[in-house]
C-alpha cells in the first residue's frame, strides 16, 4: 500500500471505487462448508426457487448470503489499502436490496463520512458508506462501516 492511500489522508467526501471480483459456485460452496451455512437457498437451485415462491420472490437459482456478501465488502476495501491495519468496530444501516448470484461481478463504491483522531492522537476513527454492486449498476448491499486505525502521522 502506498502511504497516501491511508485513511489517515484522506479527507471527508473522498468517494472509492475497488476493483471487481466475480462470485464463482466453488466460492459460495466454500463459504457455505466453512462457515456452516448449509441453507438448501444457497446450495440448490430448485431449492432456492421453491422456497422463494414462498415468500414472494423467485429468484433465478441459488443465492449468495449475506454474510458472504459483506464478506466480499472487505475483500474488495482491503485490496484497496484503505482498510489496511484497521480493526472492524462495526456496521449501521445495513441493508440487503437484491439479491447476488454466483457469477455476478460485485465491486465497492463509497464515501469517507467522518474522519476523527482519538484523544491520545495515536488512532483515527473513521466512518464510511459503502455500496456493494453487481454488473448492473444494482446496488445489492449498502451499510455504513466505522473502523480504527493506527495515525499514520504519529510513529
Amino acid at each position: 500500500m502506498m502511504e497516501q492511500e491511508h485513511w489517515g489522508y484522506k479527507q471527508i467526501g473522498y468517494k472509492f471505487v475497488t476493483g471487481s471480483r466475480f462470485v464463482t459456485a466453488t466460492d459460495l460452496d466454500t463459504f457455505c462448508s466453512v462457515t456452516g451455512m448449509r441453507e438448501d437457498i444457497f446450495l440448490d437451485d430448485e431449492a432456492a426457487k421453491t422456497v422463494g415462491a414462498e415468500i414472494g420472490q423467485i429468484p433465478k437459482g441459488r443465492i449468495v448470503p449475506g454474510a458472504f456478501q459483506l464478506a466480499i465488502v472487505f475483500a474488495l476495501l482491503r485490496e484497496t489499502g484503505l482498510i489496511e491495519k484497521g480493526v472492524f468496530l462495526g456496521t449501521n444501516n445495513m441493508k440487503f436490496n437484491a439479491m447476488v448470484y454466483p457469477y455476478d461481478r460485485l465491486r465497492v463504491e463509497g464515501e469517507l463520512l467522518d474522519r476523527r483522531v482519538t484523544s491520545k492522537g495515536d488512532r483515527v476513527i473513521v466512518n464510511y458508506s459503502w455500496f456493494l454492486k453487481n454488473q448492473a449498476d444494482v446496488a445489492v448491499a449498502q451499510g455504513e462501516n466505522t473502523c480504527i486505525f493506527p495515525n499514520p502521522e504519529k510513529p
